[in-house]
């Protein structure tokens, strides 16, 4: 199934005889698919029983990387050079003041056309979540569910149809969840019922920089700086990335709860003790500013 929605500040431009073309607006693809199912049933009979459910999505959202103003969209993404018709007061202060070759123009601005445009981006998510109940005795249920998450979007940091960074300068998104449930529950007598339950629970969310695009100039660890273009967009590695523990989690938990009936009075104690320990490691950041 496919959805689509028009963003008034989505624009495509197209070129004519070297000419600007009246910008049209763009409507954004988003495509998803998310299918799925569950299956369970016995083991060994009246003994152990299974479980298992299965879920993943697939999203195509391409985003389109644009100028925060359209006049400097139309000023300059609209100039197919130095010399192209009514240009020529546009780079004046760069040939006269700068002293600037119209060649090094005509450079620069067919590299800041290249910044813009249609980037590839995904969401995809896969889910599954296996369940074992195991009757020990007739008094004695053992029950395990193991709960998998894996998330992985390709320029899925900025998530909105039009973005004011570079092609390469989305950021790609991850995340990994584990999660273990063990459950025994007991009946000690006709009304009083013990249960045990563990929890173990591990979630890392990462978050890192895509590679350059050509032309980028790159520092040595192999990326491009964050330059911002005033009124234009910005370009280069952004300050917030690679951010490697977004966080990253983990906890242990026990708890057990004891219930005791009073028949005659219809009344019921519970009383019930839990403890649990949790490891966060704080947000971690790999980055680098170069001032130019």
């Amino acid at each position: 199934m496919t959805w689509g929605a028009r963003n008034p500040n989505s624009f495509i431009s197209t070129f004519v005889r070297r000419r600007c073309r009246p910008r049209r607006r763009l409507k954004p693809k988003d495509v998803r698919y998310q299918f799925g199912g569950a299956v369970g049933g016995p083991i060994v009979k009246d003994k152990a029983f299974f479980f298992f459910s299965y879920d993943q999505q697939k999203r195509d959202f391409p985003g389109v990387a644009v100028f925060s103003t359209a006049n400097y969209l139309t000023h300059r993404q609209c100039c197919t050079s130095a010399t192209a018709p009514g240009t020529t007061a546009l780079f004046a202060a760069s040939r006269s003041t700068r002293a600037l070759t119209d060649t090094q123009i005509n450079s620069a601005v067919s590299f800041i056309n290249s910044l813009t445009g249609e980037t590839p981006r995904r969401g995809d998510q896969k889910l599954f979540l296996p369940k074992v109940d195991w009757r020990i005795t007739q008094n004695n249920t053992f029950t395990a569910t193991y709960n998998r998450l894996r998330w992985a979007s390709p320029a899925g940091v900025q998530t909105g149809a039009t973005v004011t960074r570079d092609r390469a300068g989305f950021g790609d998104d991850f995340v990994e969840s584990d999660s273990l449930n063990l459950r025994l529950s007991s009946a000690i007598s006709s009304h009083f019922l013990n249960e045990f339950r563990f929890l173990w629970a591990d979630e890392l969310d990462t978050q890192f920089a895509q590679p350059p695009l050509p032309g980028e100039p790159t520092t040595a660890n192999g990326f491009s700086p964050q330059v911002a273009l005033t009124n234009g967009l910005t370009f280069g590695k952004a300050t917030s990335l690679d951010r490697l523990a977004l966080p990253d989690e983990r906890r242990f938990q026990f708890a057990d709860t004891m219930t005791y009936y009073l028949r005659k009075s219809h009344h019921q104690i519970r009383r019930g003790h839990q403890s649990g320990q949790g490891h966060r490691r704080q947000p971690v950041y790999r980055w680098r500013i170069v001032r130019l």
